[in-house]
């Protein structure tokens, strides 16, 4: 198999390890191909708008602000309720109160399990770089309230597994 020059790039950059992996999330099965360790900033968050679909950095999205109170154990309500009306908008299906309740449970399990920066993972597609040229960025498939609890932790680091 040819592996095209930018592909080996970023291979490079974050240390490529091939590992075939199948994994059912809430909505589909995936099957990664490899792992990296990338920083959290370059992570981007597909998040729904009135306008549509926006990428975000973890920082900028209806998650951050409410998991980041919730990790320094002072809760931000407004936080909360913007998150509760983000989940009741875009995703009529679910039921938000359970929503932000596996939210809640989330955040204490990995505030418990106390992982070391660069231990938890996502699912992200390959790193892309607009136009070929600037920094490195990945988009997020499964994973953004991992990031958003791994980030408000200190964490700076992130194990990506390949889509």
């Amino acid at each position: 198999m040819r592996i095209h020059l930018e592909d080996r790039l970023w291979m490079k950059k974050f240390n490529y390890r091939p590992h075939l992996e199948t994994e059912e999330i809430s909505w589909t099965t995936v099957t990664t191909h490899g792992v990296i360790l990338v920083p959290i900033s370059a992570l981007r968050a597909t998040i729904l708008t009135t306008e549509g679909r926006e990428r975000r950095k973890i920082t900028d999205t209806p998650h951050f602000r409410w998991i980041d109170s919730l990790v320094r154990g002072c809760e931000d309500l407004a936080a909360r309720r913007g998150y509760h009306q983000y989940v009741e908008t875009f995703f009529p299906d679910l039921d938000a109160d359970a929503a932000v309740s596996g939210v809640v449970s989330l955040v204490t399990s990995i505030k418990a399990s106390a992982y070391e920066d660069g231990a938890l993972s996502v699912i992200t597609g390959k790193p892309k770089r607009r136009l070929g040229v600037g920094p490195y960025f990945l988009k997020i498939y499964d994973g953004v309230h991992r990031s958003a609890c791994a980030l408000a932790l200190g964490h700076q680091y992130i194990q990506c597994r390949i889509r």
